[in-house]
């Protein structure tokens, strides 16, 4: 059986009031570290709601400059409804003389129905003299 320690002994006693004098000064440091840690949060917490409410200004002076948001459609052809597309051929926005704006596959529909180079727009019937839609400028303001 193992021999009982007396703690009351003055070499372990000196050692063990070392021992608590250390973790009590452990404790000291941690809890400063802790309160440090506390005051850098809170600090942190108040910067980040003061850059939320900057931001949030910001937008709304955004919003006041630019106006109401407004949802912009696709432009279309008048005549088939397709939306107007500069990588497709068929749907490429052509402007005629009148100055009105059709797809190509309208135009050549048009163009199949009448026997010369004269176009009548759809639109405004006004007479036009079209070879190809292709020789026709394209209608860069819809995008």
């Amino acid at each position: 059986m193992p021999t009982p320690v007396d703690f009351r002994a003055p070499h372990i006693s000196k050692t063990l009031d070392r021992i608590v004098l250390s973790l009590e000064l452990e404790l000291i440091h941690t809890r400063h570290i802790l309160y440090q840690t506390e005051e850098e949060l809170h600090i942190t917490n108040e910067v980040l709601a003061s850059v939320q409410y900057e931001n949030q200004m910001r937008k709304q002076q955004i919003e006041r400059i630019r106006g109401p948001r407004v949802d912009r459609q696709l432009p279309e052809c008048p005549i088939c409804f397709e939306t107007y597309s500069l990588a497709r051929a068929e749907t490429k926005p052509r402007i005629l003389h009148c100055g009105h704006t059709l797809c190509n596959q309208c135009i050549r529909g048009m163009m199949a129905a009448e026997t010369t180079h004269r176009l009548h727009c759809s639109l405004c019937r006004f007479s036009c003299m079209v070879i190809a839609p292709e020789y026709l400028p394209l209608n860069w303001a819809p995008f």
